[in-house]
């Protein structure tokens, strides 16, 4: 329920931001890229942003911590390899490890 308060609170203090979309956004738990992709606008460009004004660079900051755990879960579940062992050193899937010599040196 704080998480659920934490998250309305904030969303009313952006009520008037003129980039309000993108820190809902950020705030529910999208990346930084998929922000940009939604909002059609450069990730440059939101970087700048955060660069030249502070409280909006506050806010981003904000946003990103309020959604971290839904990110987290996001890339988590969308992860190629997720259930999937590593492949084994030997597995003979070409992974060997490399062979032990020099060229022009022989062994004994």
């Amino acid at each position: 329920m704080k998480k659920r308060a934490a998250i309305e609170e904030f969303l009313r203090r952006i009520a008037s931001h003129p980039q309000r979309h993108l820190l809902k956004l950020l705030a529910a738990g999208q990346t930084f890229v998929w922000t940009a992709k939604l909002t059609r606008i450069s990730r440059t460009t939101i970087w700048r942003w955060c660069r030249d004004d502070e409280e909006f660079a506050q806010l981003v900051a904000e946003a990103r911590a309020l959604g971290a755990e839904h990110r987290a879960y996001v890339l988590w579940a969308n992860h190629p390899f997720r259930g999937c062992r590593p492949p084994s050193r030997h597995s003979g899937s070409g992974l060997r490890p490399k062979p032990r010599f020099k060229y022009g040196v022989f062994p004994r």
